[in-house]
């Protein structure tokens, strides 16, 4: 803003104006109420126009406050003080919910009901003398009133586009004044570390976790940054506990500010820290796979030989030799050795499908004669689908067998086919424990006490080689017409391609 003397050579106030309008205080004060009074009327007309009531209690302060003003005017000092003064109007002209207009139209009524109360009781030389006074006067306060106001709004409507900012910005920022307490936050900061943080002012030692300032460096970095200008960088701050560990990047900013002696940066990386530690899991399960396929290769045509010998040892034996039945259990070893090399080599091999158009319900009941004659078979429309035949029936044998496995000889499965592309095993076995459900797709997991790890994983490599899609469903997960059909232990179901 230009300053307060230029201001009055640019408007030509000069004392003499000053001596004039201390010498209309005789004719105005005792008047004083009128001026305010009709000013007060434009001002709270032009607030109610924009919508803002004005109270009766407001409407007397208005008045009490235009009256101060204007005895302000006519007496002055009209100096620095005096700019100050009118500055501070300005900011409650504002604070009224105010716009330059309704200012304006104020300020005008002022003049003029001044200029008509000088032209009433003063003679006319002397009421143009004034009149000129008054005008270079009130010229002078609209320019101080005006520039004030308009900075002010600028300046209002600038902080509350920072507080959008600040509240949308994705960013964790913290603000600390010089004795430690938060005292600006973004809203990330909240749903970081959530509500139970508490709002600022708290001490920081409040308003993080116990667990995040303990045992990290944090704590005293904080402290060294609000004692001095050492900037800190904290790049591994761990909270929480096993798979829910969260890990963070703390950055400490020593400020020079009136409001804010230390700035806190925080960056959550969690996502970055999983997503390593699952693509080390990966390599060291394709490595795995690797060796196991290896070894697969290496001991198939050994365990071949052992088989056929105990085979033709065995039938060189009587019938009724006790060492029959020792035979037979290592042959049964044998025999399951050999499902599991054959389980690696399977999943190790290269999945190429050759979908052709085929009948899901067909493929269905070819299959149940060689795996399961007691299944029960739920046809739901026409099931159509793209599919490699053979693929479709490895999923489904693989499906089967856990069902069997699972449900025992007395319990029951069921195959929900259709409507569409899709089918459903579904069991009232004792179903697959909460802590396996997210990793019952991984190689190697399993919850048969004898069962290599492999069929599911298995199955999902070959739905995916098809462009299918194999899921365990979840309570509620089909909606209530097929949820009447599921039966209460484990359902799987694989999505196909249309024809």
């Amino acid at each position: 803003m230009t300053p307060w003397s230029v201001l009055k050579k640019q408007f030509g106030f000069v004392d003499e104006d000053a001596a004039r309008l201390k010498a209309l205080i005789p004719v105005l004060i005792p008047r004083i109420g009128q001026c305010a009074t009709d000013t007060m009327k434009i001002l709270v007309e032009e607030l109610e126009n924009q919508g803002i009531t004005v109270s009766s209690e407001r409407r007397t302060k208005i008045q009490a406050a235009l009256m101060e003003s204007l005895e302000e005017f006519l007496k002055g000092p009209h100096d620095e003080e005096f700019c100050e003064a009118r500055k501070r109007k300005a900011h409650d002209y504002l604070y009224l919910g105010a716009d330059i207009t309704s200012l304006m139209a104020a300020l005008s009524t002022l003049r003029s009901t001044m200029l008509a109360l000088v032209f009433e009781h003063l003679p006319t030389d002397e009421a143009q003398e004034a009149v000129i006074s008054i005008c270079r006067a009130m010229d002078l306060d609209m320019a101080v009133l005006t520039t004030t106001f308009m900075e002010a709004k600028e300046a209002k409507e600038l902080r509350s586009l920072q507080d959008i900012i600040i509240k949308n910005i994705p960013a964790t920022v913290i603000c600390l004044d010089e004795n430690g307490r938060v005292n600006a936050a973004t809203a990330s900061t909240y749903r970081l570390f959530g509500e139970s943080s508490g709002k600022p002012p708290l001490h920081y030692q409040q308003f993080f976790p116990r667990a995040m300032l303990e045992g990290t460096g944090l704590f005293s970095r904080i402290e060294t940054a609000l004692h001095s200008d050492v900037k800190a960088s904290i790049h591994r701050v761990s909270w929480g506990e096993g798979p829910n560990t969260r890990f963070f990047q703390f950055h400490i900013l020593p400020l020079d500010h009136d409001l804010a002696r230390v700035l806190i940066h925080i960056e959550e990386y969690t996502e970055m820290v999983r997503a390593e530690a699952q693509a080390q899991q990966a390599e060291t399960l394709a490595r795995v796979g690797n060796l196991a396929t290896n070894v697969a290769h290496e001991i198939r045509n050994p365990l071949t030989a052992i088989s056929t010998t105990l085979q033709v040892i065995g039938s060189s034996m009587e019938l009724g030799d006790r060492r029959r039945n020792a035979l037979r259990k290592a042959h049964d070893q044998i025999q399951r050795m050999d499902r599991l090399v054959m389980d690696l080599l399977s999943y190790a091999r290269p999945a190429v499908a050759r979908p052709t158009r085929l009948s899901i319900e067909q493929a269905v009941r070819e299959l149940l004669p060689k795996t399961s004659s007691t299944t029960e078979i739920h046809p739901r429309g026409d099931s159509t689908a793209l599919a490699d035949s053979a693929f479709l029936k490895q999923i489904l044998s693989n499906l089967l067998e856990n069902a069997n496995d699972a449900v025992g000889a007395n319990g029951r499965t069921r195959i929900l086919i259709g409507p569409g592309p899709q089918l459903v095993v579904t069991d009232d076995g004792p179903g697959v424990p909460p802590p396996v459900e997210a990793a019952i797709f991984v190689p190697f997991i399993t919850t048969k006490a004898k069962g290599t790890g492999l069929g599911l994983a298995i199955s999902q490599k070959l739905a995916e080689a098809m462009g299918a899609n194999l899921e365990l469903l979840g309570t509620g997960d089909e909606g209530a017409s097929l949820e009447s059909d599921l039966l209460p232990g484990a359902s799987f179901k694989l999505s196909l391609r249309s024809a």
